[in-house]
């Protein structure tokens, strides 16, 4: 009573922006608070689900016992779920950003319920850089052009009959692919190409450019 819940971001926080990660890890009972930075946005596997999707990365304190719990930017907004740390490396940590939540809450709540919850959908084919000039050559890419190439395309899954293998994938929902197979995202710096595929909705639209 008179609590009023935490707003969640729109996006994901910003590079270097201040973080307070709030929990009980092992160790104690009372509540723990850890403060860092964000250093990084990418996709990473996530522990659970193995899926990759959208991650942010932190210097916080991330321990057994954070899973699950709030993490706020200075301001007392929320700017993610703490759910792993890297082994062996200190203060590496992950949070799920907003954009995932926000996945996650949009398709359990109003596109399907949770008994019919499709998940995150994945591109489904497999892209080869096109960093390589010899490669290119073969291709016959000028140097204006920028992409990946579809080497393989699994079948029944998001672009089976749409691309084909030697497919070159330039622009994925308006966004120009890199020759190392990223895209910019927004104020964020670039991610993976198929990170954008993941913030669709299973059985939404997504625009593809190609080469063939």
């Amino acid at each position: 009573q008179d609590l009023e819940p935490a707003k969640l971001l729109e996006d994901c926080p910003l590079l270097r922006s201040v973080v307070l990660v709030a929990g009980f890890p092992v160790g104690g009972e009372e509540l723990s608070i850890t403060e860092g930075v964000v250093s990084r946005i990418e996709g990473q596997s996530y522990s659970h689900s193995q899926r990759y999707l959208l991650a942010v990365t932190v210097d916080a304190a991330i321990n057994e016992g954070n899973s699950g719990g709030p993490v706020f930017n200075d301001s007392g907004g929320l700017v993610g779920i703490a759910f792993q740390a890297l082994q062996g490396a200190e203060n590496t940590g992950h949070i799920i950003p907003p954009p995932v939540i926000k996945h996650f809450i949009k398709g359990v709540t109003t596109l399907s319920g949770p008994d019919e919850y499709k998940g995150y959908p994945a591109d489904g084919i497999k892209m080869q850089q096109l960093t390589n000039s010899c490669l290119r050559s073969y291709y016959n890419l000028s140097d204006s052009i920028r992409g990946v190439l579809v080497t393989d395309v699994f079948y029944n899954n998001t672009c089976h009959g749409i691309l084909q293998k030697n497919d070159i994938l330039t622009h994925v929902d308006g966004r120009s692919v890199a020759n190392n197979g990223t895209v910019a995202y927004g104020k964020y710096g670039r991610v993976d190409v198929s990170i954008i595929f993941t913030l669709f909705q299973c059985g939404e639209n997504i625009n593809l450019k190609i080469i063939r």
